[in-house]
């Protein structure tokens, strides 16, 4: 299963757990907020494929 799969709530739910994260964390460099991005992609691939 991809991230664009996913139902579109839980791809709104990924993408404001990022925004959090990228806010709250000192994330101002591109690569870091990438890593980032792509973490809370593979975790909620997971959580919807289990």
């Amino acid at each position: 299963m991809e991230f664009k799969e996913l139902p579109e709530y839980a791809q709104v739910i990924a993408l404001e757990a990022l925004k959090d994260l990228i806010v709250q964390g000192p994330v101002h460099e591109k690569e870091p907020a990438e890593k980032l991005a792509h973490a809370v992609q593979v975790a909620f691939v997971k959580i919807f494929t289990n």
